[in-house]
């Protein structure tokens, strides 16, 4: 019945920018953390 109602390719295009904007955020926020949290665990522990 509602078969012929589609996206436009621009709610399409916005949905996939959106997405992989998404993802490149969540890529950058999980590195920040991984480089903040082992930052503490270089050196060996008890030497100084």
């Amino acid at each position: 019945m509602l078969g012929h109602i589609r996206y436009n390719k621009g709610e399409n295009a916005l949905k996939e920018g959106q997405t992989m904007r998404t993802l490149l955020v969540l890529g950058v926020i999980i590195a920040f953390l991984t480089a903040i949290f082992t930052a503490g665990y270089e050196d060996k522990p008890g030497v100084k």
